[in-house]
């Protein structure tokens, strides 16, 4: 360190801040910590990892667990997540979240039951920590859910919780207004999961409360969903038409029915709306129109960090739990209102 500091031109102290990831907090400028990075590269410097966790006991990693990583969502947060650690001079370990039996009564935590990591951030994964927490009820890692369900039960738990199902219900009533009749949902079920999803549960009531009868066209989302979409979608227009509109769960399954619609010849969204949820890039090279609720990646990831590193900080802070907002990115005939 003190040859780092010499090629620098700062301190000893300056240089410890900024290879421990604490120049921000330290005030040290930008263009200080900088020239301190390019020292220890010219030096050839690296951290000694695990003489780092026998001295302090932390690891500078953090977990991120989620049910799949193959998803474009999911990649977008993965990116985000790693920018806001490397950042604060972290690592990212990532893992899915692996089901352990065919009850899907209990997952496992891949890759942190073996590697040690100072905290865990679990993306979507209501139902999975749930149920991994009713197996290991002393469980005390520090950890933080973010996603469109909250956990708020578990001593300890922080929680980022993204509100989609307002704008869902703004497109879906906007489809009624427009006299759209038929309004379908496509969406993918697990084997193993029980649960009533919230975003089929709100398209009921809202079927219920305008008075259309639900159309639910389902799929096994194990496997790719794009696929599986378009084709659970072409059987359904080969026994019943055409519906007005289409809900898809995420934008993944919408991607799958755009295709299978545009395939025969379909005008979107003049003969067939669709309207996914996440606000993923891909959609915005397709040809025509599709809406969808965009999802704060962004100030969602920013918040889920900044409530670990408070509870990393002081371990006995109660959990905290913050609620924030997605928007719906209404594009249908090319108003591009939200």
């Amino acid at each position: 360190m003190r040859d780092i500091g010499g090629v620098a031109g700062v301190s000893y102290a300056t240089v410890s801040y900024v290879l421990s990831g604490k120049g921000d907090a330290n005030s040290i400028p930008l263009a200080t910590q900088e020239r301190v990075r390019e020292a220890a590269q010219q030096l050839g410097w690296r951290r000694n990892h695990l003489l780092s966790v026998f001295l302090t006991g932390k690891t500078r990693m953090i977990g991120l667990w989620q049910l799949g990583l193959g998803q474009p969502y999911h990649a977008s947060v993965m990116q985000e997540m790693e920018g806001l650690l490397f950042k604060d001079g972290y690592a990212m370990l990532t893992s899915p979240a692996r089901v352990k039996d065919k009850e899907g009564l209990g997952f496992d935590l891949g890759v942190f039951s073996e590697w040690s990591v100072d905290g865990l951030v679990a993306l979507d994964g209501a139902h999975h920590i749930r149920r991994f927490f009713a197996t290991h009820p002393k469980w005390s890692l520090p950890m933080v859910n973010m996603g469109w369900l909250p956990v708020t039960d578990y001593p300890g738990l922080n929680s980022v919780y993204v509100d989609v199902l307002t704008p869902i219900r703004t497109g879906l009533e906007r489809w009624i207004k427009e006299g759209r009749q038929r309004i379908a949902m496509l969406t993918g079920r697990y084997p193993w999961d029980t649960h009533l999803d919230q975003r089929e549960s709100l398209y009921r009531d809202v079927a219920r409360d305008h008075g259309f009868e639900p159309e639910i066209v389902a799929f096994s989302a194990e496997g790719d969903q794009r696929h599986a979409a378009g084709a659970a979608l072409a059987a359904h227009v080969a026994a019943h038409g055409y519906p007005d509109a289409v809900f898809c769960r995420k934008d993944e399954i919408l991607l799958g029915a755009y295709r299978t619609l545009r395939h025969r010849g379909c005008a979107i969204p003049k003969d067939v709306a669709l309207l996914g949820v996440d606000g993923i890039r891909d959609l915005e090279f397709l040809d025509h129109p599709v809406s969808t609720v965009k999802q704060p990646v962004e100030k969602m990831c920013q918040t889920a960090w900044l409530l670990l590193k408070e509870q990393l900080e002081n371990p006995e802070r109660p959990a905290r739990h913050v609620e924030i907002e997605s928007r719906l990115v209404w594009l249908e005939n090319g108003e591009g209102a939200t």
